[in-house]
């Protein structure tokens, strides 16, 4: 199980979090504390999106 923290670290990656939930509909994520363990369907998707965030910014 991940968190927010590890997916997203730091002040920057807070930013990243909000990008990506508003990107994947997820707005019940900036209420869920960081620290707290995700559940992985959610980690899995946040990782994917996270991923194709950064492909996009490559090019």
């Amino acid at each position: 199980m991940q968190t927010l923290n590890q997916i997203f670290p730091g002040e920057v990656g807070r930013l990243v979090q909000v990008r990506i939930m508003l990107r994947l509909g997820l707005p019940d994520l900036r209420t869920h504390p960081r620290d707290e363990p995700l559940d992985d369907a959610i980690a899995t998707r946040l990782r994917v999106a996270l991923a194709s965030l950064r492909r996009s910014a490559r090019r």
